[in-house]
């Protein structure tokens, strides 16, 4: 038997589909192929420069076949007995059903992949439901299994190499312009939220440090200004040029490359590493850090679901 996973969109939303493909795949005992093309990037912008290939974010799995697009159709054309699940479908067959199948082909998803028999509830893409249950808490193991590249762990253990014993995580997301005006209910007065809630914990106790996770400079400078030596962020980022580091305000202006994906995998492992994390509003990013350590507290002090 095989498995499929060919993944789109951006980095979080490749990882989420794929670890949990490949956890599936352990199930059923298949073979499993993941299709993860240089295309990865934030579609909200234009793509720039040399693309980012999968080694530039992670090693390599022994026992993980990276295909890429003729070898997929290759498999597809050998194969008699295919299920094929497209992007706005999700799988809720149990496993004797899916045994029927000599190859199980996901098609560019976004969301996680789970059996009738995990028993989750599923409302929707950015629900924390799911997350938080015990098919989430499994998924720790799989995503142990995905290594940082040389160039990309580097960076990490030198930003934790300054957390304390323990450390508060926020993710704060950049917003497109246009996605901002027509869904800025979601967003209205998260920053205020999150000063409000710094100031709260540094009452608590005035030793308490914060790791902001952000590709949005300008909140981390606002927040410098107001807490000073309580904020930690990754600073010594790849890159060469500003929107080579951070998005842009003016998204004309602004573009995805390499670089940001590579910084993005620092930013994720340094979040997912926070003892307690408060998740941005639909995020896969949010949720893809929580899915990593099972231990960490959730805070959803800035989580709305689409």
């Amino acid at each position: 038997m095989i498995i499929i996973c060919k993944t789109h969109s951006g980095m979080c939303n490749r990882l989420i589909p794929f670890i949990t493909s490949l956890r599936l795949s352990r199930v059923l005992n298949a073979k499993f192929y993941l299709n993860w093309n240089d295309d990865c990037r934030d579609i909200d912008y234009p793509y720039k420069g040399e693309k980012t290939k999968y080694i530039d974010m992670f090693e390599k799995i022994d026992d993980i076949n990276y295909i890429n697009d003729e070898e997929t159709k290759n498999l597809l054309k050998i194969n008699k007995k295919i299920m094929v699940l497209n992007i706005y479908q999700k799988i809720t067959c149990n496993v004797e059903k899916l045994k029927k199948y000599s190859l199980i082909y996901f098609n560019s998803l976004c969301h996680p992949i789970y059996l009738k028999e995990d028993n989750i509830d599923f409302k929707n893409y950015s629900s924390i439901d799911w997350v938080k249950s015990d098919y989430g808490k499994s998924l720790n193991e799989y995503f142990d299994m995905l290594k940082p590249s040389r160039e990309v762990i580097g960076k990490i253990r030198k930003v934790s190499s300054i957390f304390p014993k323990d450390v508060i995580g926020l993710h704060l997301r950049h917003w497109p312009g246009g996605w901002l005006k027509q869904n800025k209910h979601l967003v209205e007065n998260s920053f205020i939220r999150v000063t409000e809630f710094i100031f709260s914990k540094i009452k608590e106790n005035s030793d308490v440090k914060f790791f902001i996770s952000t590709t949005d400079f300008n909140k981390i400078k606002k927040l410098e200004e107001l807490y000073g030596e309580h904020i930690i962020y990754y600073k010594d980022r790849f890159g060469e040029c500003e929107d080579d580091m951070y998005y842009l305000e003016d998204q004309t202006k602004s573009t995805c490359n390499r670089y940001k994906n590579m910084n993005g995998v620092v930013d994720l492992y340094l979040l997912s590493k926070c003892d307690e994390i408060v998740i941005d509003t639909s995020s896969s990013f949010s949720l893809a850090a929580l899915l990593m350590n099972k231990d960490t507290k959730i805070n959803l002090l800035n989580h709305k679901n689409y």
